[in-house]
């Protein structure tokens, strides 16, 4: 095979894989935006999240494309900070919090985003410092970018933040904030607002108010489909009607916090309500009600393998089964309860010593990437020395290749009327060049305006027709037919592509060696881009949409192997 012939299949090849890649990135980018729907959805659709995200992770690893692996694990780390996997969340979204800085754009607010929801892990986690810390930092960056509604929904998150953290009076002021724009935040977030203004009214022992907002924030979040926020409203309105005293109040609204949990699933939100039901039946000495409830709140946390749970339960039947002078039983429970309190001072332990690690393994990773910061510094260093003495190299190079060039100029002895002549000639051949150019721009927009005339006069034909005007059906075809063939004419392109040669008389050969499977269409289009015409006028000349230019140059750049609209119009007026 010649050696041009074995250069035209390898840049072939070349543009199919780049063409491919362009395809995967494009379906990468489009899953992301699914994902970035579904994960502001009410409904919070997880297992469909897991699922399109292991997709987009499968995907982008094909295709090398980091940034959608990142994407494909935030809305995974996502998912597992909802359903209170919460460790594993706070890995997988500290890792991409490393990453992510390396693959984004500029002004990007996915690194925001990411610390936003590490700000929610860590307070399911109870680590309300390093949340406020995240969710600070996420609002900083966001004032920066302008994205007022995920602002205000920050706004809200270092309100509750405070609250948790015992510092009511600052918790309000960003409430309240948060109040003065809640159009601006979406519905579930607002009904969570209204939940933190209940819990702030709760603990200013302004009860009625607390059990207002309680009431509200319950009644949207049912409005909107949001269970879990119905049963957590249910289960606040009980705790304030605790703390006004009516215990049966108190009771009906922690059994229905229960039934919801019970069509969510929640296990660990269900041994909860177990145990404050069987609280409140304790402690107004309906000890068997007290035992039924505590012992369904056993189970659940049994399975859940949760010993904090097992434990204070085990506490409470014991009182019970002491209450109803049934020793034997509350021995046993006792017992348990002892045995498994051992257990959780174990389990503490143990999970200092696992954080220790952790901090340990944090430092030693921060000291690498130290490390290999320095040694990308040096070889930087190094490349930039080599840099230079190339740059110094090759200007030395010029200097004397300038100066042997100047020389042979000397040598050469043309003659003074030589040059004038040549000039001349070249004077007279840019002129009449010129000229041509100017003729082809005259055809051309009289072209246009011949194009816009004929479709203004069938435009108006059309109206005349529709109204019933005096022109009869059978003169409107005539007239409508009589015009059609000037539209558009092939002679026309005959003309212009006569004019066209004479003003650029090698523009089509040269063409055709950039892509020598062009058609007839295509050089006509290079042509009328050559010209600089627009793409509205294109269209005229055409007789086609602007839509369809944009789409027919598409369809240009990728025989030519360009990316961008800008790239060919470079490389036609080039030519």
């Amino acid at each position: 095979m010649p050696p041009f012939k074995i250069i035209v299949v390898f840049l072939c090849i070349i543009l199919i894989k780049v063409s491919g890649t362009a395809q995967g990135i494009s379906e990468i980018e489009a899953r992301i935006e699914v994902l970035n729907r579904l994960s502001y959805a009410v409904s919070e659709p997880n297992d469909s999240i897991l699922y399109l995200s292991a997709e987009l992770r499968k995907l982008s690893s094909e295709q090398s494309y980091q940034r959608g692996v990142l994407h494909a694990e935030y809305f995974i780390g996502t998912v597992l900070g909802r359903t209170e996997r919460v460790d594993s969340s706070i890995v997988l979204l500290e890792g991409v919090l490393q990453q992510q800085a390396a693959v984004e754009e500029e002004g990007s607010t996915f690194g925001a985003r990411v610390k936003g929801t590490l700000g929610n892990s860590y307070f399911l986690q109870g680590d309300f410092k390093r949340a406020l810390k995240y969710y600070q930092e996420s609002r900083d960056e966001l004032q920066v970018n302008g994205r007022k509604k995920n602002i205000y929904i920050l706004t809200y998150n270092i309100g509750r933040t405070h609250m948790a953290l015992g510092n009511p009076d600052l918790a309000y002021e960003y409430l309240d904030e948060a109040r003065n724009h809640i159009s601006e935040i979406p519905v579930w977030t607002q009904a969570r607002l209204l939940f933190a203004f209940g819990t702030y009214f709760s603990q200013r022992k302004q009860l009625d108010s607390a059990a207002y907002y309680y009431e509200k924030g319950r009644a949207l979040h049912k409005e909107n489909g949001d269970l879990r926020g119905v049963a957590h409203g249910f289960n606040n309105l009980a705790i304030v009607a605790y703390q006004q005293g009516d215990i049966d109040k108190s009771i009906i609204g922690f059994e229905a916090a229960l039934e919801v949990r019970l069509q969510l699933g929640n296990q660990s939100n269900i041994s909860d309500s177990y145990y404050n039901i069987g609280l409140l039946y304790a402690g107004i000495d309906k000890h068997q009600e007290a035992l039924r409830n505590f012992r369904e709140g056993l189970r659940v946390a049994l399975k859940l393998e949760s010993v904090v749970s097992q434990r204070d339960i085990c506490l409470e039947m014991a009182a019970s089964f002491r209450k109803l002078n049934q020793f034997d039983s509350a021995y046993i429970y006792l017992s348990n309860w002892r045995i498994l309190n051992d257990s959780f001072l174990v389990k503490n332990k143990q999970d200092e010593i696992l954080e220790l690690e952790k901090r340990f393994e944090t430092d030693r990773i921060r000291k690498d990437q130290d490390l290999a910061e320095k040694e990308t510094e040096l070889r930087t260093y190094q490349r930039n020395v080599l840099l230079i003495g190339i740059i110094a190299v090759a200007i030395v190079s010029v200097i004397i290749f300038y100066i042997s060039r100047l020389r042979y100029q000397r040598n050469m002895a043309i003659s003074e009327k030589d040059k004038l002549q040549a000039q001349s000639r070249s004077e007279l051949t840019m002129r009449e060049l010129e000229l041509k150019k100017e003729e082809i721009a005259n055809y051309t927009n009289q072209l246009i305006h011949k194009n816009q005339i004929l479709e203004e006069l069938k435009s108006r034909l059309d109206e005349h027709q529709s109204i019933e005007d005096k022109i009869s059906t059978l003169d409107y075809g005539q007239i409508a037919e009589s015009i059609a063939p000037h539209l558009h004419e092939e002679k026309d392109w005959l003309r212009f592509k006569l004019q066209f040669e004479k003003a650029y008389p090698d523009f089509f050969a040269k063409l055709l060696t950039y892509g020598s499977d062009l058609s007839s269409y295509d050089q006509r289009l290079a042509s009328l881009i050559k010209v600089n015409l627009s793409n509205k006028e294109i269209s005229q000349v055409l007789h086609i949409s602007t839509d369809s230019v944009t789409k027919a140059k598409y369809r240009l750049r990728q025989k030519l192997g360009l990316d961008t609209s800008t790239q060919l119009e470079s490389l036609i007026h080039k030519i």
